[in-house]
C-alpha cells in the first residue's frame, strides 16, 4: 500500500500544478505509517524529507519589509499546522534518541540561538519557539553520548552552551507568562492546560541544563520541589477540559517524556510513585513512546536501583564489622 501511495505522489509531483502543502500531509502520513509500525529509521527518513521540504519553501519565500504583519501560527492556517507538525515530530525525534541526529537540527557546535521577542502573539508561536529550543538541546545533548565527540568539546564550550540556552528558556518563559497574562481571558480552562503543558516542558528543559555538566545522579536531589510542579503540571494537563476520556492514540507528546526522565532521576520514591500512577493514565501511546513499555522500562530499572542500594548497605555494614 506505502508503494502505491508513493508512487502516486511521485505522478502527481511531476505535474505542472502541484501543492506543496498536499506534499507535506502525504510525507506527515508516512511518517506516522512507519512510527505505527515501530519502523524507527524509516519514518525519520520521511521526516527529514518533509523538513528538506519546509527548508525549500522558507528559502523561496521573501522575507516580508513589514515587522508588523499578523503572523503565521493560526490554528486553522493548514501550512502553520504542517509546519508545526514537523517541527513537533523533530522534537520527538530529537528527545527520544533513537535517531541521533535529524537534519536541520543544529548540534552543540552550530549553536546560534534566535532572539526571543518580548512576548509571543499566541499559544502556538510560544509552542513552536519551545519545540525549536528542544531540538537543540536535546540533539546537542545527544552527540555528547559519543566519547570521540564529548573530547573534542571543551568543557569551557559545553558550559557556555548550558549558560546560553538557559539563559533563553528564561527569557521564553518570561516572553510565555507576559503572552498569558495578556491573552488568556479569566476562566479560559482551555488555555490554562495549555500553560501547564508548556510549564511541564520547561521545567523538563531547566532541569536538564542545570545538571548538564553534573558528576553524579545526587545532582538531581536538588530539583525535588521542581520534580513535584512537574507531577502537578502533568496532572493538569491529563485533565483536558475538552476532553471526556484519554484517547487511545496521540500523535503529540504529552506527559510519558517528562514524567519518564522524573522517574529515572528523581530519588525521592513518594513522587516516582505518583509519576507512575500519572503514566497509567497517558495513552497507549504518546508519538514515539509507547506507555506500556516506558512502564515497564521503568519497573526494570527500579528493581536494579534497590538492589544496587541493598548492596551499598550490605557493604557498609560489612566494612563496619570488627575484623
Amino acid at each position: 500500500m506505502t508503494e502505491i501511495s508513493v508512487q502516486l505522489l511521485i505522478e502527481y509531483l511531476s505535474s505542472a500544478q502541484h501543492d506543496a502543502r498536499a506534499t507535506l500531509l502525504s510525507c506527515l502520513v508516512f511518517v506516522w505509517i512507519e512510527i505505527l509500525q515501530n519502523n524507527l529509521q524509516s519514518a525519520f527518513k520521511h521526516l527529514e524529507s518533509g523538513l528538506k521540504i519546509l527548508r525549500h519553501i522558507k528559502d523561496a519565500t521573501p522575507v516580508p519589509l513589514s515587522e508588523e504583519l499578523p503572523p503565521t501560527y493560526e490554528s486553522d492556517d493548514v501550512s502553520g499546522i504542517l509546519s508545526r507538525s514537523f517541527i513537533r515530530l523533530s522534537s520527538q525525534a530529537a528527545t527520544h534518541g533513537t535517531y541521533n541526529q535529524v537534519a536541520e537540527i543544529p548540534t552543540i557546535t552550530q549553536d546560534v540561538l534566535p532572539p526571543v521577542p518580548y512576548t509571543f502573539s499566541s499559544i502556538f508561536e510560544s509552542r513552536s519557539f519551545l519545540d525549536d529550543e528542544l531540538n537543540s538541546v536535546m540533539s546537542s545533548i545527544r552527540t555528547l553520548r559519543d566519547k570521540d565527540h564529548y573530547a573534542s568539546i571543551e568543557k569551557l564550550a559545553i558550559d557556555s552552551f548550558r549558560k546560553s540556552h538557559l539563559e533563553q528558556v528564561r527569557q521564553w518563559h518570561l516572553a510565555t507568562m507576559r503572552m498569558a497574562r495578556s491573552h488568556t481571558p479569566k476562566g479560559d480552562s482551555l488555555q490554562t492546560w495549555a500553560i501547564s503543558y508548556l510549564e511541564l516542558y520547561h521545567l523538563l528543559l531547566r532541569i536538564l541544563l542545570r545538571t548538564l555538566l553534573s558528576g553524579s545522579e545526587m545532582a538531581f536531589d536538588e530539583y525535588n520541589s521542581d520534580f513535584e510542579r512537574m507531577i502537578a503540571y502533568a496532572e493538569a494537563t491529563l485533565n483536558r477540559p475538552v476532553a471526556e476520556s484519554q484517547p487511545v492514540l496521540s500523535f503529540d507528546v504529552n506527559i510519558i517524556p517528562p514524567l519518564f526522565f522524573l522517574t529515572l532521576k528523581c530519588r525521592v520514591l513518594r513522587l516516582r510513585r505518583r509519576a507512575v500512577a500519572l503514566l497509567r493514565r497517558a495513552p497507549e501511546r504518546e508519538g514515539l513512546w509507547q506507555r506500556d513499555s516506558v512502564i515497564k522500562h521503568r519497573m526494570i530499572l527500579r528493581m536494579f536501583m534497590e538492589w544496587e542500594i541493598c548492596c551499598n548497605g550490605a557493604r557498609a555494614l560489612v566494612y563496619r564489622l570488627p575484623a
